[in-house]
């Protein structure tokens, strides 16, 4: 029983371990310009509410697709909010975005339904 547990507790410090190394490193680029895609569509989304305080986001969805000599990001996905009555609506959107040569995201919201 004693090895089990020790056998457990070494295999959780190495995880431990392991996942503090890839903190050190920080977020890839690619990871960075999908929190800005992210931080970007939430935020354009949500100056296009009635009721922007009471906004909830779900998951946001992303792909990537081939556009001229960048990319495209598209990003999907919901949001909960308050109508001009007052009254709980899911919506959901669809943005756009196109990394720029200095390798920022640049995106708006092509639907809001």
């Amino acid at each position: 029983m004693k090895k089990i547990f020790v056998a457990s507790l070494a295999a959780s410090a190495a995880l431990v371990l392991a996942g503090c190394s890839n903190a050190a490193e920080g977020p890839s680029k690619e990871e960075q310009q999908t929190q800005q895609m992210a931080d970007q569509c939430r935020e354009k989304v949500t100056n296009r509410l009635k009721s922007p305080g009471s906004a909830e986001f779900g998951d946001l969805a992303f792909a990537a697709t081939p556009d001229g000599d960048h990319y495209s990001h598209i990003a999907s996905g919901w949001v909960d909010s308050q109508n001009g009555f007052g009254a709980l609506v899911r919506s959901t959107f669809d943005c756009k975005g196109i990394v720029k040569d200095d390798g920022t995201v640049v995106g708006d919201v092509m639907n809001l339904s």
